[in-house]
């Protein structure tokens, strides 16, 4: 049986190009944040975590593991619990519909969707933990855009419409 996620609000996909990793690291990986909805039930996932945390590292648990359940600390996102999920290789991508393929530009800050993922226990290149493993990613509908990156085009145009640039004679020497 698959272990598939609670719908989440997708954070930081780098589903399209590897997030470039610490020097640490050894690989070039895929990721995304799963952002969990307050109320998300993830009693199975964190049974999981804690599983094979007990089944690689025993009781009681050495202190400074690495757990894949994180909360914001400045509550920028309301106090919820969100978890990263990697892969050194591409996931499959579905949409909406599982027979459908889904392409990486589909996955945006803000999206939901939920994943496959697998629980794995680690010990090694100095760090101790568990980690998701992203393994597949489902699309599941749009969401209001994260960030304050993003605007419309008419937006954007709008305000350089009402402010004309400078001449170039204006323009400061740098």
């Amino acid at each position: 049986m698959a272990n598939i996620t609670p719908a989440f609000i997708c954070r930081f996909p780098k589903l399209n190009n590897p997030l470039e990793r610490p020097p640490t690291e050894l690989s070039k990986k895929y990721e995304v944040r799963a952002m969990w909805p307050a109320g998300a039930d993830l009693s199975v996932i964190k049974e999981q975590v804690l599983n094979a945390a007990k089944e690689r590292f025993g009781t009681p648990l050495p202190k400074g593991l690495h757990m894949p359940f994180r909360k914001d600390k400045e509550d920028v996102f309301f106090g919820n619990e969100w978890s990263p999920m990697r892969n050194e290789r591409r996931p499959m991508m579905h949409a909406r519909d599982p027979n459908r393929d889904a392409s990486p530009d589909d996955f945006y800050d803000g999206c939901q969707a939920r994943a496959m993922y697998e629980v794995f226990a680690y010990d090694a290149h100095g760090g101790r933990g568990v980690r998701l493993t992203l393994k597949a990613i489902q699309f599941i509908a749009d969401g209001d855009p994260l960030g304050t990156g993003s605007m419309s085009f008419e937006s954007s145009q709008d305000a350089f419409a009402s402010e004309p640039a400078p001449e170039t004679d204006d323009t400061p020497d740098w």
